[in-house]
Protein backbone atom coordinates (compact mmCIF):
# COMPACT_ATOMS: atom_id res chain seq x y z
CA UNK A 1 0.00 0.00 0.00
CA UNK A 2 2.85 1.93 0.76
CA UNK A 3 3.40 4.97 -2.16
CA UNK A 4 0.02 4.06 -3.88
CA UNK A 5 -2.74 7.00 -4.72
CA UNK A 6 -6.00 5.49 -2.36
CA UNK A 7 -9.28 7.10 -2.23
CA UNK A 8 -11.30 7.72 0.71
CA UNK A 9 -15.06 7.67 1.43
CA UNK A 10 -16.60 11.29 1.34
CA UNK A 11 -17.93 12.91 4.21
CA UNK A 12 -21.93 11.15 3.73
CA UNK A 13 -20.33 7.80 3.74
CA UNK A 14 -17.98 8.79 7.35
CA UNK A 15 -21.49 9.75 9.06
CA UNK A 16 -23.17 6.67 8.06
CA UNK A 17 -20.32 4.64 10.29
CA UNK A 18 -19.78 7.08 12.82
CA UNK A 19 -23.60 7.14 13.69
CA UNK A 20 -23.40 3.07 13.71
CA UNK A 21 -19.85 3.87 16.36
CA UNK A 22 -21.69 5.50 19.09
CA UNK A 23 -19.53 6.59 22.26
CA UNK A 24 -16.64 4.10 23.47
CA UNK A 25 -18.17 2.88 26.91
CA UNK A 26 -14.93 1.37 28.19
CA UNK A 27 -13.14 4.29 27.96
CA UNK A 28 -15.13 6.80 29.85
CA UNK A 29 -17.61 7.26 27.02
CA UNK A 30 -14.33 8.81 25.59
CA UNK A 31 -15.81 8.05 21.57
CA UNK A 32 -12.26 8.78 20.23
CA UNK A 33 -14.56 7.05 16.94
CA UNK A 34 -14.39 8.20 13.75
CA UNK A 35 -12.27 11.65 13.87
CA UNK A 36 -9.46 9.23 14.91
CA UNK A 37 -9.92 6.62 12.40
CA UNK A 38 -10.44 8.73 9.36
CA UNK A 39 -7.30 10.37 10.11
CA UNK A 40 -5.40 7.22 10.19
CA UNK A 41 -6.91 5.98 7.09
CA UNK A 42 -5.22 9.13 5.30
CA UNK A 43 -2.04 9.42 7.48
CA UNK A 44 -0.84 5.50 7.27
CA UNK A 45 -3.23 3.76 4.93
CA UNK A 46 -3.28 0.53 7.15
CA UNK A 47 -5.72 -1.31 9.84
CA UNK A 48 -6.37 1.09 12.13
CA UNK A 49 -9.14 1.76 15.03
CA UNK A 50 -10.05 3.35 18.26
CA UNK A 51 -7.75 3.39 20.84
CA UNK A 52 -7.34 5.06 24.60
CA UNK A 53 -6.32 8.25 24.72
CA UNK A 54 -4.24 7.82 27.83
CA UNK A 55 -2.15 5.04 27.11
CA UNK A 56 -2.61 3.98 23.60
CA UNK A 57 -3.39 1.02 23.60
CA UNK A 58 -6.35 -0.52 21.37
CA UNK A 59 -10.08 -1.06 23.42
CA UNK A 60 -11.12 -3.71 23.50
CA UNK A 61 -14.78 -3.39 23.76
CA UNK A 62 -17.61 -4.63 21.35
CA UNK A 63 -18.37 -0.89 20.02
CA UNK A 64 -14.55 -0.51 19.34
CA UNK A 65 -13.89 -3.59 17.78
CA UNK A 66 -16.78 -2.61 15.48
CA UNK A 67 -15.45 0.43 14.74
CA UNK A 68 -12.23 -1.17 13.39
CA UNK A 69 -13.81 -3.99 11.27
CA UNK A 70 -16.21 -1.32 9.75
CA UNK A 71 -13.19 1.23 9.06
CA UNK A 72 -11.62 -2.03 7.06
CA UNK A 73 -14.74 -2.41 5.66
CA UNK A 74 -14.43 0.93 3.92
CA UNK A 75 -10.79 0.87 3.15
CA UNK A 76 -11.76 -2.28 1.15
CA UNK A 77 -14.35 -0.92 -0.71
CA UNK A 78 -12.55 1.81 -2.13
CA UNK A 79 -9.42 -0.36 -2.77
CA UNK A 80 -9.15 -2.39 -6.24
CA UNK A 81 -11.28 -5.23 -6.66
CA UNK A 82 -7.65 -7.74 -6.44
CA UNK A 83 -8.67 -10.90 -4.00
CA UNK A 84 -5.24 -11.76 -3.43
CA UNK A 85 -4.84 -7.92 -2.05
CA UNK A 86 -7.96 -8.11 -0.07
CA UNK A 87 -7.15 -11.55 1.71
CA UNK A 88 -3.86 -9.97 2.31
CA UNK A 89 -5.20 -7.20 3.92
CA UNK A 90 -7.93 -9.03 6.04
CA UNK A 91 -5.14 -11.16 7.68
CA UNK A 92 -4.94 -8.84 10.74
CA UNK A 93 -8.90 -9.14 11.48
CA UNK A 94 -9.84 -12.29 13.94
CA UNK A 95 -13.83 -13.73 14.62
CA UNK A 96 -13.69 -12.26 17.19
CA UNK A 97 -13.55 -8.51 16.24
CA UNK A 98 -17.30 -9.36 15.01
CA UNK A 99 -18.43 -8.78 17.98
CA UNK A 100 -19.95 -12.25 18.03
CA UNK A 101 -20.90 -14.23 20.93
CA UNK A 102 -18.86 -16.55 22.82
CA UNK A 103 -20.74 -19.60 21.71
CA UNK A 104 -20.79 -19.09 18.19
CA UNK A 105 -16.84 -18.38 18.47
CA UNK A 106 -16.15 -21.15 20.72
CA UNK A 107 -18.08 -23.29 17.78
CA UNK A 108 -15.91 -21.84 15.06
CA UNK A 109 -12.61 -22.52 17.69
CA UNK A 110 -14.01 -26.35 17.85
CA UNK A 111 -13.70 -25.90 13.80
CA UNK A 112 -10.07 -24.33 13.40
CA UNK A 113 -11.54 -21.24 12.38
CA UNK A 114 -9.77 -18.15 13.47
CA UNK A 115 -9.88 -15.57 10.62
CA UNK A 116 -12.55 -14.65 7.82
CA UNK A 117 -12.04 -14.77 4.38
CA UNK A 118 -12.81 -12.25 1.81
CA UNK A 119 -16.63 -12.89 1.15
CA UNK A 120 -17.04 -13.46 5.07
CA UNK A 121 -15.16 -10.24 6.14
CA UNK A 122 -17.25 -8.33 3.70
CA UNK A 123 -20.54 -10.02 4.64
CA UNK A 124 -20.29 -10.28 8.03
CA UNK A 125 -20.57 -6.33 9.50
CA UNK A 126 -23.42 -5.42 6.86
CA UNK A 127 -25.64 -8.21 7.97
CA UNK A 128 -24.77 -7.89 11.57
CA UNK A 129 -26.13 -4.23 11.13
CA UNK A 130 -29.30 -5.43 9.58
CA UNK A 131 -28.04 -4.30 5.99
CA UNK A 132 -29.56 -6.75 2.96
CA UNK A 133 -26.39 -8.06 1.00
CA UNK A 134 -26.07 -9.85 -2.34
CA UNK A 135 -22.71 -11.74 -2.34
CA UNK A 136 -20.80 -13.54 -4.90
CA UNK A 137 -17.61 -15.76 -4.47
CA UNK A 138 -15.88 -19.51 -5.39
CA UNK A 139 -17.28 -22.72 -4.26
CA UNK A 140 -15.56 -22.77 -0.43
CA UNK A 141 -14.77 -19.36 0.05
CA UNK A 142 -17.09 -19.68 3.24
CA UNK A 143 -20.53 -17.81 1.68
CA UNK A 144 -22.57 -20.34 3.77
CA UNK A 145 -20.81 -18.99 7.38
CA UNK A 146 -20.57 -15.43 5.90
CA UNK A 147 -24.55 -15.16 5.94
CA UNK A 148 -25.20 -17.79 8.58
CA UNK A 149 -22.85 -16.37 11.46
CA UNK A 150 -24.62 -13.01 11.57
CA UNK A 151 -27.94 -14.32 11.37
CA UNK A 152 -27.43 -16.86 14.67
CA UNK A 153 -25.87 -13.66 16.19
CA UNK A 154 -28.94 -11.98 15.59
CA UNK A 155 -31.38 -14.25 16.57
CA UNK A 156 -29.85 -14.98 19.90
CA UNK A 157 -31.78 -12.89 21.53
CA UNK A 158 -35.05 -14.95 20.53
CA UNK A 159 -32.77 -18.60 21.98
CA UNK A 160 -34.71 -20.50 24.97
CA UNK A 161 -34.89 -24.08 26.34
CA UNK A 162 -38.46 -24.16 26.38
CA UNK A 163 -39.99 -27.76 24.94
CA UNK A 164 -42.85 -25.47 23.71
CA UNK A 165 -43.09 -25.22 20.10
CA UNK A 166 -44.70 -22.28 20.25
CA UNK A 167 -41.42 -20.72 22.03
CA UNK A 168 -39.83 -21.74 18.86
CA UNK A 169 -41.03 -20.25 15.75
CA UNK A 170 -39.41 -20.15 12.09
CA UNK A 171 -37.67 -16.88 12.33
CA UNK A 172 -35.07 -17.13 9.25
CA UNK A 173 -35.48 -19.39 6.04
CA UNK A 174 -32.64 -20.30 3.84
CA UNK A 175 -33.98 -21.66 0.33
CA UNK A 176 -31.43 -23.48 -1.84
CA UNK A 177 -32.10 -25.31 -5.14
CA UNK A 178 -30.96 -28.76 -4.27
CA UNK A 179 -31.84 -31.39 -1.51
CA UNK A 180 -27.58 -31.93 -1.51
CA UNK A 181 -26.92 -28.48 -0.76
CA UNK A 182 -29.96 -27.77 1.41
CA UNK A 183 -28.37 -30.72 3.34
CA UNK A 184 -24.64 -29.41 3.44
CA UNK A 185 -26.11 -25.88 4.86
CA UNK A 186 -27.97 -27.45 7.47
CA UNK A 187 -24.77 -29.22 8.72
CA UNK A 188 -22.42 -26.75 8.82
CA UNK A 189 -25.49 -23.65 10.77
CA UNK A 190 -26.04 -26.66 13.07
CA UNK A 191 -22.30 -26.75 13.83
CA UNK A 192 -22.41 -22.42 14.47
CA UNK A 193 -25.12 -22.96 16.64
CA UNK A 194 -24.08 -25.99 18.84
CA UNK A 195 -23.73 -24.39 21.50
CA UNK A 196 -26.65 -22.35 21.69
CA UNK A 197 -30.07 -22.94 22.06
CA UNK A 198 -31.26 -22.33 18.42
CA UNK A 199 -33.02 -25.62 16.87
CA UNK A 200 -32.30 -25.64 13.06
CA UNK A 201 -34.42 -28.16 10.48
CA UNK A 202 -34.17 -29.18 7.05
CA UNK A 203 -36.46 -29.86 4.45
CA UNK A 204 -36.28 -31.00 1.04
CA UNK A 205 -37.89 -33.55 -1.61
CA UNK A 206 -37.04 -37.35 -2.10
CA UNK A 207 -38.36 -38.27 1.30
CA UNK A 208 -41.25 -39.00 3.16
CA UNK A 209 -42.86 -35.88 4.77
CA UNK A 210 -43.97 -37.86 7.89
CA UNK A 211 -40.36 -37.33 9.39
CA UNK A 212 -40.11 -33.70 8.47
CA UNK A 213 -43.79 -32.76 9.86
CA UNK A 214 -42.95 -33.92 13.30
CA UNK A 215 -39.75 -31.67 13.28
CA UNK A 216 -41.52 -28.72 12.04
CA UNK A 217 -44.55 -28.74 14.30
CA UNK A 218 -41.14 -29.11 17.41
CA UNK A 219 -40.41 -26.05 16.12
CA UNK A 220 -37.36 -24.34 14.91
CA UNK A 221 -35.92 -21.23 14.52
CA UNK A 222 -33.51 -21.31 11.26
CA UNK A 223 -35.49 -23.70 8.16
CA UNK A 224 -33.48 -24.82 5.77
CA UNK A 225 -35.67 -25.91 2.53
CA UNK A 226 -36.08 -26.46 -1.36
CA UNK A 227 -38.42 -24.30 -2.93
CA UNK A 228 -40.69 -27.70 -3.78
CA UNK A 229 -40.52 -29.20 -0.18
CA UNK A 230 -41.65 -25.70 1.47
CA UNK A 231 -44.31 -25.05 -0.19
CA UNK A 232 -45.92 -28.98 0.23
CA UNK A 233 -45.73 -28.39 4.07
CA UNK A 234 -46.89 -24.71 3.82
CA UNK A 235 -49.91 -26.14 2.05
CA UNK A 236 -49.91 -29.10 4.31
CA UNK A 237 -49.93 -26.45 7.79
CA UNK A 238 -47.08 -27.53 8.82
CA UNK A 239 -44.88 -24.33 9.18
CA UNK A 240 -46.00 -21.08 9.83
CA UNK A 241 -43.90 -17.97 8.55
CA UNK A 242 -45.72 -15.93 9.94
CA UNK A 243 -42.70 -14.44 12.07
CA UNK A 244 -39.85 -15.21 9.78
CA UNK A 245 -38.19 -11.61 9.38
CA UNK A 246 -35.01 -13.17 7.80
CA UNK A 247 -34.63 -14.59 4.08
CA UNK A 248 -31.56 -16.19 2.37
CA UNK A 249 -31.38 -17.29 -0.84
CA UNK A 250 -28.68 -19.55 -1.35
CA UNK A 251 -27.10 -19.95 -4.91
CA UNK A 252 -29.67 -17.50 -5.85
CA UNK A 253 -28.32 -17.15 -9.42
Amino acid sequence: MAGSKQSFPDLRVINQVEQSVGMCREYGGSGIGLSIVAATMKQHGREYGAYNKENGEECACRTCRGVRVMSFIIRLGFMADNQQKVAADASGVKFGDFGLSPELLKALDDLGYTSPTPIQLKAIPYVLNGKDVMGAAQTGTGKTAGYSLPMLQSLLFHANTSMSPARHPVRALVLVPTRELADQVYEDVRKYAKYTSLRVAVVFGGVDMASQTDVLRAGAEILIATPGRLLDHVQQRNVNLGQTHILVLDEAD
